[in-house]
């Protein structure tokens, strides 16, 4: 396998001691190469001041890259392409500058997958706000890396174990929801779910059920018509199309089939529609995938958590299950 690059995230979130913490529980020579993408004096802070024995193993070996000559690479590497001071990170939290080094990390780990050196790259958390002030045109990863892959379309997808959630949209007022959703836009995510389903989760013959936008599936158009009007027609023409998609059905009781595994992914219809039950069932478990893309991408299912970055508090299972799932997925998609 080649090696996996991890972005860094906001310096001022929960993203470098994660690292830490994650290399605290990986031994060396039984994983993939790793590169790590950031700053290199945040980084060595959170390792001395959050690591344990494990982890300052790890940075004793760690290669410093040149970022304009990347070759013979080490069990761990850095990539260090901002110059930030440590002991302004809570000073400069939320700034424009962080957005800016935090854009350039995500650029520089879809530029490794793309010229061969990685086969996937972990995300951690950045700030919407940040990027924003740092003029990225985009409010989160799933845009930004579906522009840098040159992708008209991607999906979102939230996965806990064997309970995968798709997004048909994501961050986007509640009130907008309904004129976004559209048949064109059902078939194509169904499509990309399908195809991901088997070619990077290895799943033959992917289920798919997709849910309704109203209460009960709009109770045959009394609480509501998008759901026979658009959502009914589009799954039906999916069908045609050899996708085994069934729907819709009611939200209320999707997520207690799933946990029964009667699909293999649920699409639903809006954000919290979908991550709000799924992180009820194991948040600290939650994994983002973006599928479409040409290349692996996961990250941990949370944001940057403020509150209690850089007090060595942080759960980093999300992160390892990031971690694990990223290898499985490019174990299998290289096996296709």
């Amino acid at each position: 396998m080649k090696p996996i690059c991890i972005t860094m995230g906001d310096p001022a979130g929960v993203g470098p001691e994660l690292i830490v913490s994650l290399l605290d529980r990986l031994k060396p020579g039984r994983h993939p190469h790793l590169i790590l993408i950031g700053d290199e004096m945040i980084l060595r802070r959170a390792f001395y001041r959050l690591g344990g024995s494990q982890a300052k193993a790890w940075l004793k070996t760690a290669q410093i890259l040149d970022p304009q000559n990347i070759s013979s690479l080490q069990q761990l590497n850095i990539l260090s392409l901002s110059r930030l001071s440590p002991d302004r990170i809570f000073a400069e939290r939320g700034s424009a500058k962080h957005g800016k080094a935090s854009w350039e990390y995500i650029e520089a780990g879809v530029k490794l997958c793309h010229s061969g050196i990685c086969d996937g790259m972990i995300t951690l958390p950045v700030n919407k706000d940040s990027l924003l002030k740092a003029g990225c045109p985009f409010p989160g990863h799933t845009d930004l890396l579906a522009h840098l892959d040159r992708k008209d379309s991607v999906v979102m997808m939230m996965v806990l174990e064997k309970i995968r959630v798709a997004l048909l949209t994501h961050h986007i007022p509640l009130q907008d929801v309904p004129k976004k959703i559209e048949q064109e836009k059902i078939i194509s995510c169904l499509k990309i779910i399908d195809l991901s389903l088997k070619k990077n989760f290895g799943i033959s013959n992917p289920k798919i059920a997709v849910l309704g936008l109203n209460p009960h599936a709009g109770e045959q158009g009394k609480l509501g018509d998008e759901e026979i009007k658009v959502i009914e027609p589009a799954v039906k023409k999916a069908q045609a199309n050899n996708i085994n998609a069934i729907g819709p059905i009611p939200a209320d009781t999707a997520f207690s089939r799933a946990k029964k595994h009667e699909f293999h992914a649920l699409l639903a219809m809006y954000h919290d529609q979908g991550i709000a039950p799924l992180k009820a069932l194991g948040f600290e478990r939650v994994v983002n995938v973006t599928l479409g893309l040409s290349f692996i991408r996961t990250s941990p299912g949370h944001g940057t958590a403020y509150d209690i970055a850089w007090k060595g508090i942080a759960d980093p299972n999300s992160l390892i299950s990031a971690f694990n799932l990223a290898k499985r997925l490019i174990t299998t998609s290289s096996a296709k």
